[in-house]
């Protein structure tokens, strides 16, 4: 999707990397809101694989920091027809098979079939604070999930979270920015309070019968549930309330019987399902076509690929070394290959790799120095590298990795950038690196004022490192390009590596 400034609109196109062709698919300024005259806008866009729908998110509503309600259109391609699925819904997402989109509303589940424009309800049961594919703020803060349900891979299934936060204390915040404050009055744990009481149900879409898996939880937690690739199983993910203790079970859909896979426990510190500011939502991974799973641990100090059977014996340890795993992009069963995103070369830099499933055979494909972001389609063969350093504007390149790599096409490269900063004082970071007198070691940078003389003395303005919520994001020593123009001050920034 790009924004186009001749048409003042957002424009879906199709490019094929095989012949270096483009297509427009939709374009909102040719349309407008069904029954409306008012031009069609949209948030994000889903795309069913037989490529016969788009599906539209519109006029988001937040909530809590990542949720809301929004509008949820469908796109007809053969028709070129735009028309309304549900108002108001938490979260859609178009089935597998691309025939249905479910989606949660006002505390239930439902589905609508894109042949037959016909909503069908599958839960019946909600009530304030009590909801059938939803999370409580809670579960949606600590853990970075908004949708409490998922597809199974034949499209026969939703498993969904019920979430009950009834019992739940509340918390009221007050905001004072109006003439009049405004209060926000939400169920809210805190410490040794009760959590929100969860369980799981799967229901079968066509027949609307439902089953509960047999959880015993406690005051434990659930936060992640995937579909593994044998039909009517479900992979349960089950913790402690301190996070340190980790269970992994396999349950009959059917039945709603589990088994015990795995556990794990953290002798220091906890244990991470996902790592919102790596971008990664999950810390397991199941192929859809083998009797595996991959788990992303640092069992060992640093974030490292682990390779497991159903079973839930350990088959190997794919990655190791003093560095970290930090995302996972593409896992292509049929070749055996993981594509991946490490710190390997430099905690400063985000460099992609592929391995096999057995650990062998790793192959670096980004070679720039510098801070890489990817974007990657199912199998590994396509990406989309957004890289910059410290001298380099960011660059956005379409690469292969096919016959040993290559790129396909240079789609960004911010010459003017570069041409437009030549005419001003611009400085750009110096990074280095020193070991405190406490033995600690720190990354920096340095923005020196243009025409800097060291024989002269300046005045230096510190920044540090402020915690997670720091508005430099988590990690701001980075081999990343960032315009500066420069004063007669210099800049410091320090980080804890």
């Amino acid at each position: 999707m790009e924004f186009n400034q001749q048409t003042q609109s957002n424009e879906i196109r199709v490019y094929s990397p095989a012949d270096d062709e483009e297509i427009l698919l939709f374009s909102n300024s040719e349309h407008t809101f069904p029954g409306s005259d008012r031009e069609f806008n949209f948030r994000s866009f889903q795309w069913s694989d037989d490529f016969r729908y788009l599906i539209f998110q519109s006029d988001f509503q937040p909530i809590y920091r990542y949720s809301g309600t929004a509008d949820y259109y469908y796109y007809s391609i053969e028709d070129e027809a735009l028309d309304l699925i549900a108002e108001a819904a938490f979260t859609a997402e178009l089935s597998p098979d691309g025939q249905k989109v479910a989606y949660h509303r006002d505390g239930e589940m439902f589905v609508f079939d894109l042949d037959s424009s016909e909503e069908t309800q599958l839960t019946f049961d909600a009530k304030d604070n009590f909801y059938n594919g939803r999370f409580g703020w809670v579960y949606e803060e600590e853990f970075g999930q908004v949708q409490a349900w998922k597809w199974s891979h034949d499209s026969r299934y939703i498993a969904y979270w019920q979430s009950d936060e009834r019992h739940v204390k509340r918390f009221v915040s007050t905001d004072y920015e109006g003439q009049y404050p405004e209060y926000t009055d939400i169920p809210y744990p805190k410490v040794g309070e009760k959590n929100p009481v969860v369980r799981i149900g799967v229901v079968e879409v066509e027949t609307g019968e439902n089953r509960w898996m047999d959880i015993d939880l406690g005051d434990d937690l659930i936060p992640r549930i995937y579909w593994t690739s044998n039909g009517g199983e479900l992979a349960v993910v089950k913790m402690n309330r301190q996070q340190n203790e980790l269970e992994l079970y396999f349950y009959d859909v059917e039945t709603g019987s589990g088994t015990l896979i795995m556990d794990e426990q953290a002798e220091k510190g906890w244990i991470d399902v996902f790592d919102f500011f790596a971008g990664i939502d999950d810390y397991f991974l199941f192929p859809d076509d083998r009797e595996e799973f991959l788990w992303i641990s640092d069992r060992n100090g640093f974030k490292h690929l682990y390779r497991y059977g159903y079973d839930g014996g350990l088959i190997n340890q794919v990655t190791d070394g003093n560095w970290q795993v930090t995302n996972v992009f593409a896992v292509n069963s049929e070749e055996g290959r993981i594509f991946y995103e490490s710190t390997e070369d430099s905690p400063l830099e985000r460099h992609l790799y592929s391995i096999n499933f057995d650990g062998s055979d790793k192959v670096k494909h980004s070679h720039e120095e510098g801070h890489h972001s990817f974007s990657m389609g199912p199998d590994g063969r396509y990406y989309i590298d957004t890289w910059s350093n410290t001298s380099t504007p960011t660059n956005v390149e379409l690469w292969t990795t096919e016959n040993g790599g290559e790129m396909l096409k240079k789609l960004i490269d911010n010459q003017g950038v570069q041409d437009y900063i030549e005419h001003y004082a611009y400085s750009e970071r110096e990074l280095f690196s020193y070991t405190t007198p406490e033995d600690v070691n720190l990354d920096g940078f340095l923005l020196k004022p243009h025409n800097f003389d060291p024989e002269e003395k300046y005045p230096l303005i510190m920044m540090i490192y402020g915690g997670p919520k720091f508005t430099g994001s988590v990690q701001s020593i980075r081999n990343q390009y960032m315009v500066s123009i420069s004063h007669a001050a210099g800049l410091c920034y320090c980080q804890h590596k």
